[in-house]
């Protein structure tokens, strides 16, 4: 008798553990261990999105070669020289309007050539006279507005006026101030008095205030 409790003792004993190590099986892992594999997914999908044989920290290294655009100001009184592409005429041409050109020359500061010749410019007539309809003397007044470099953003640009005017109804002798002294060699009179400036005509225009530009 004793000998058949030993037995079932023993029996419920081993159907015991073997509950227990079921049950420990098939609990979830815990945080630890689901932290692991969030960490795991992060490491493998970051692998995933890099190109063969790319780490992280070529990247970097890429990222650091990569010049940063630098910045340069062009002093005030600095000349800006160009050849205009929009034909102006007193006569014609109403106060206002915008005209266009290209450099001349480049533009450099400290041995920097920050805007390339064949830049594009843009400016506007500030005042504008014409000699039939007033009976007076033709003036024509320009200043520049922006340039943009090449393969660069539009700069704003603050000038002296350009300004030409001729000197009586009678004579065809031009009267130039300011920059319009230099470079002007295509302005002349029109036989009605009026001040033509034809296209290619070269202009220097002069900064009142400092410009900045930024070069890549």
């Amino acid at each position: 008798m004793n000998r058949d409790r030993a037995i079932q003792a023993i029996a419920i004993v081993f159907a015991l553990v073997v509950m227990a190590g079921c049950q420990a099986s098939n609990q979830p892992a815990g945080p630890e261990s689901a932290q692991t594999g969030a960490v795991s997914g992060q490491t493998k999908d970051r692998t995933t999105l890099m190109h063969p044989g790319e780490t992280a920290s070529s990247r970097e290294k890429e990222r650091a070669e990569v010049p940063a655009p630098r910045k340069f100001t062009l002093p005030a009184g600095s000349p800006i020289h160009i050849r205009l592409s929009t034909e102006l005429n007193t006569g014609t041409t109403a106060s206002g309007s915008t005209f266009d050109g290209i450099l001349e020359t480049p533009l450099i500061v400290n041995g920097t050539t920050v805007v390339s010749r064949g830049s594009l410019v843009h400016g506007q007539v500030t005042n504008i006279v014409s000699s039939s309809r007033l009976k007076r003397p033709a003036e024509i007044s320009l200043i520049l507005t922006s340039v943009t470099p090449t393969g660069g953003e539009q700069t704003s640009v603050t000038t002296q006026p350009w300004a030409v005017s001729s000197q009586s109804h009678k004579g065809r002798d031009l009267t130039m101030s300011g920059a319009a002294a230099v470079g002007t060699a295509g302005v002349h009179a029109t036989g009605a008095q009026e001040i033509d400036v034809p296209t290619q005509t070269q202009l220097t225009f002069h900064l009142s205030t400092p410009a900045t530009f930024t070069v890549e």
